[in-house]
């Protein structure tokens, strides 16, 4: 798959780029990304891309050929196992100044066509084929259409099948009609012949047939993207067969259930018996220019629409991924200030599964008595059949007391089967900022709790599960509690152990230092075991702002430390005694990457997040490291960052770890358009492979489509 950025920005505004995605199984991972040589601002590379085999064909329209303002040219590139390299640019020969060479392209074996759709004065417009032996790629014809006319727009739109040949000229004129005509070519040798002029039969003036065209085999579909239907622009597809050298149109394509203004048709695809066609400012719901894409599929000479596409439910500023939590095949993903109705940001969590490389949503889950405000997704975690939810502001009987909810699955349906909250919760306690499960007993810290007369010494809460009832059974405490210390931000659970992080903490003279508090249980007894801090700690640290736990392996974050670039220490239990085994730092970390901000444990592999670190020229982009333990050696092992990402991102602001899979949120994504919102969020899968991160899914939301009718 290959997929044009036409205003990337990597290195200059507008040098644009094009990206390569390969797929085993079920899996697609980015393999290249794909610029000219010799890009410069306002080429708008990767306006039009087409792919064939091992053969990539790049359009950009803009770019200046000599002193040729917006010539435009096509670049080509080939695959050697993984690695592409440009072999070719195409130019016309006889290319000008605004001709737009490359403005459409398409590939078909050792032919490709591009198209000029302004070359020549009054927008006549061409398309020019190519072919290539070896290395070297030759113009071998150019195309025009034999009664071309000013403004006809010939070249606008291209398609390629073997020696057939489809241009698009939605301006041209066809009677007293304007903007409806599509000239098909054909080759014998290396001759180009014009084999017939498609128009739609019931044609009318701005119309604009052609705005799109597929071609396979001897079946071609052509959009009309302001055809007036029933209603203004409602736009159309026409579907034409050919038999010898007689095209007829054998039928029209209209949405069910269109509307005014949606301009089906301005793009289409075409496969064997599937026909898909867009309709990307189709109003979905409420929301208006969402954008949709239909899908027919044709028995004999019939066509019938199968479905209607459209993107998950994401909306602007959802912050969809500032949480998650992993186990097994199944994720679970935050979105804590989603809009459930009327209620802003009330929150919600989608839960999705894998099977084999694919990952469906199966649910999404919201507060039976959610409220406006309740931040319900702040925090999430995942055991088995068990999720847990917390709501940090949600009002329980004062404001912004907090809750956590419980959800049970049974076969692929959620339900909700409890509401926890603090027997002793009060205003402002922040029950639910952070939350951990194992089996029956679940945690929850509230970090801005009073403690006695200590205003925001913070807490944390300890409930455990018999059938399906749930009761408190325990309130952890720190043994030397202060004031402002915000015990109870990070918490972690494993078994008969706790660990819960105080990132404000004052240690001796060190403001802010932080620390992290072990409890163990007997019984239904909960004891502090340990207080755990930095050998090296410093005022501002922040130690313990997030903690994970595995058997007797502890990691934590500090990401104040070294003027906020931030650090991860790794602590280890022999006994019941608790010892600094390793600092963790990532090897290119610089100031205000914050490494550290989450931290996720596994066995012998940790996961730590730099969610504000620059990548590239992006800053705040973020990224995660990944870090593996052989005896009691710590070593980096990968870095992982979004193939899409873009600065302000924030990939890493929440981290999860389940064997050899990682999942990582990035809240701030802005979603894909035209349907995207911006800040919608996305979550991104890597999996390990041979001691290699290889990314398995990224931003499921946006990747899932679901019939919306």
């Amino acid at each position: 798959m290959l997929v044009g950025a036409v205003s990337d920005g990597a290195i200059n505004f507008n040098p644009s780029s094009a990206y390569v995605f390969t797929r085993s199984g079920n899996t697609w991972t980015q393999q290249a990304k794909l610029v000219a040589d010799d890009g410069v601002p306002n080429d708008y590379f990767g306006a039009s891309v087409a792919l064939d085999g091992n053969t990539a064909l790049v359009g950009a329209y803009g770019d200046d050929v000599g002193v040729n303002s917006h010539q435009g040219s096509a670049y080509v590139f080939t695959r050697s196992g993984s690695t592409w390299t440009q072999q070719a640019k195409l130019v016309a020969g006889d290319g000008a100044i605004t001709d737009r060479f490359g403005f459409s392209v398409t590939l078909d074996g050792d032919t490709a066509l591009v198209g000029a759709y302004p070359d020549d004065v009054g927008a006549i417009g061409s398309a020019y084929v190519f072919t290539h032996s070896g290395t070297t790629w030759t113009q071998q014809a150019k195309l025009v259409a034999g009664d071309g006319a000013e403004g006809d727009a010939f070249g606008y739109s291209v398609a390629l099948n073997r020696d057939t040949a489809l241009v698009g000229a939605y301006g041209d004129d066809v009677g007293a009609n304007s903007d409806q005509a599509r000239p098909t070519f054909t080759r014998s040798g290396a001759a180009w012949t014009q084999q017939a002029k498609l128009v739609a039969g019931d044609g009318a003036e701005g119309d604009e047939f052609g705005t799109s065209v597929a071609l396979d085999g001897d079946t071609t579909l052509v959009g009309a993207t302001y055809d007036d239907v029933s209603s203004s622009n409602q736009g159309s597809a026409y579907v034409f067969t050919r038999s010898g050298k007689a095209w007829i149109q054998q039928t029209k394509l209209t949405a069910g259930d269109a509307a005014a203004g949606d301009l089906l048709g301005r793009s289409v695809a075409l496969d064997g018996d599937t026909a898909l066609v867009g309709a990307y400012t189709d109003d979905v719901g409420a929301i208006s220019d969402q954008g949709s894409a239909y899908v027919f599929t044709h028995s004999g000479s019939t066509w019938t629409h199968q479905a209607e596409l459209t993107a998950g439910n994401g909306a602007t500023g959802d912050w969809f991924g500032d949480s998650v939590a992993l186990d097994g095949d199944t994720a679970l993903v935050g979105a804590y200030t989603d809009d459930v109705g009327a209620n802003s940001d009330q929150g919600s969590a989608y839960v999705f599964t894998r099977s084999g490389n694919m990952w469906t949503q199966e649910a999404k889950l919201t507060a039976d008595d959610g409220a406006a405000g309740d931040w319900f997704g702040y925090s999430v975690v995942l055991d088995g059949d068990t999720a847990l939810v917390g709501a940090t502001y949600d009002d329980v009987s004062s404001s912004n007391q907090g809750s956590a909810y419980v959800f049970t699955r049974s076969g692929t349906k959620w339900m909700q089967q409890a509401k926890l909250t603090a027997g002793d919760g009060a205003t402002y306690d922040q029950f639910g900022w952070s939350v951990a499960l194992d089996g029956d007993t679940a945690l929850v810290g509230a970090y801005d709790a009073k403690v006695g007369v200590n205003s925001d010494q913070g807490s944390a809460y300890v409930f455990t599960r018999s059938d399906n009832t749930w009761a408190q059974e325990a309130k952890l405490t720190a043994g030397d509690g202060a004031a402002y210390d915000q015990f109870g931000w990070s918490v972690a659970l494993d078994g008969e152990t706790a660990l819960v992080g105080a990132y404000a903490d004052n240690v001796g003279a060190n403001r802010d230092q932080g620390s992290a508090y072990v409890f163990t249980r007997s019984g239904t007894t909960w004891t502090q075991e340990a207080k755990l801090t930095a050998g090296d700690g410093a005022a501002g640290d922040f130690f313990g702002n997030s903690v994970a736990l595995d058997v007797d392996t502890a990691i934590l974050g500090a990401v104040g430390d070294t003027s906020d670039q931030g650090s991860a220490y790794v602590f280890t239990r022999i006994g019941t005694a608790w010892m600094q085994q390793a600092k963790l730092a990532a090897v290119d970390g610089t100031r205000y990457d914050q490494f550290g901000w989450s931290v996720a444990l596994d066995g012998d592999t940790a996961l730590v997040a730099a969610y504000a670190e620059k990548v590239g020229v992006n800053i705040g982009q973020g990224s995660a490291y990944v870090f593996t333990r052989s005896g009691s050696t710590w070593t980096q092992l990968a870095k992982l960052t979004a193939g899409d990402g873009a600065a302000s991102d924030v990939f890493g602001r929440s981290v999860a770890l389940s064997s050899t899979t990682v999942l990582v949120g990035a809240p701030y994504v802005d979603g894909l358009p035209p349907y995207g919102n911006p800040n919608e969020g996305a979550a991104y899968v890597f999996t390990i492979v041979l001691g290699m991160f290889a990314n398995g899914f990224e931003e499921p939301v946006r990747a899932i489509t679901v019939p919306r009718r």
